[in-house]
């Protein structure tokens, strides 16, 4: 069962978890930086249409989460 209001919850999780997991990397968040202004999509094949795109639709949060992240760090230097 999810937890309630997951559906409200889970943008900001991802983004603690993303952040999370670059914020203990370097040399993941060197190669995040290192993407520059290109667009990050979680493209895939299994319908995932909230995270990524898939068949060119989808609200791609993880790219977006990423490509927002990415500006910060970039910020920071």
């Amino acid at each position: 069962q999810l937890v309630d209001g997951w559906h409200d919850k889970r943008i900001a999780v991802m983004r603690s978890v993303v952040t999370a997991k670059f914020d203990q990397h370097e040399h993941l968040r060197a190669k995040l930086i290192a993407t520059g202004d290109a667009v990050l999509v979680e493209g895939n094949q299994w319908r995932d249409t909230f995270w990524g795109v898939c068949n060119g639709t989808g609200a791609n949060w993880l790219g977006k989460i990423l490509m927002d992240l990415r500006a910060s760090y970039t910020t920071q230097r």
